[in-house]
């Protein structure tokens, strides 16, 4: 790893245990969905979209809210930062269904779990990233999916799932979690 690429994966593991010790028992001032807002936004800097998909976007990083939002305003406060060049927006859509081909980032929200299957297949045609807290959303074909152990909040990554996509996942945030899909079974990612 090259010392740029070292200090980097240090931070962001410094700032991911910090956000990690926020939510531990005890410090109930920090909501869980606050916590994984900060967490998006620290994830998206680590993947590399295909030039191709910022084309026409006007510098805009689209985020988009599938299902019933359980981040209020804790995602808001994302709105306007900067991502590897791009804007960060936010929008919410009920389902899949509103999906057009615009969004960059998808969260797909706990109330989407049955249809889990179906949202994935409309997203994963396209260079998305999909990230949720859906049980076993990584495994079940996700790419990013938020754990917790032991009070401790975590992310699982899917490599296969974002490789088919066309997105790549930074070596360091690999390094920071589980690996789930050909991973497991003995791929490199």
């Amino acid at each position: 790893m090259t010392r740029p690429a070292a200090l980097a994966a240090r931070h962001f593991g410094r700032c991911l245990v910090l956000l990690v010790a926020l939510v531990a028992p005890g410090w109930a001032a920090v909501p869980e969905y606050d916590v994984k807002a900060a967490l998006i936004y620290r994830i998206s800097k680590f993947i590399q979209w295909p030039e191709s998909v910022f084309a026409g976007t006007g510098g805009t990083l689209r985020l988009c809210i599938i299902g019933h939002d359980d981040f209020g305003a804790s995602i808001d406060s994302l709105a306007g930062r900067r991502v590897q060049g791009q804007t960060l927006s936010i929008e919410r859509m009920a389902g899949a269904e509103q999906y057009a081909g615009n969004c960059q980032l998808a969260f797909i929200s706990r109330s989407e779990r049955g249809r889990l299957p179906y949202v994935l297949g409309v997203l994963g045609r396209n260079p998305v990233l999909t990230v949720s807290d859906i049980d076993n959303f990584a495994a079940q074909g996700g790419m990013i999916g938020f754990t917790t152990s032991d009070s401790k909040l975590a992310f699982q990554i899917n490599p296969a799932a974002s490789r088919n996509a066309g997105l790549q996942i930074g070596a360091q945030l690999l390094q920071l979690a589980t690996l789930v899909g050909e991973a497991r079974a003995g791929s490199s990612p």
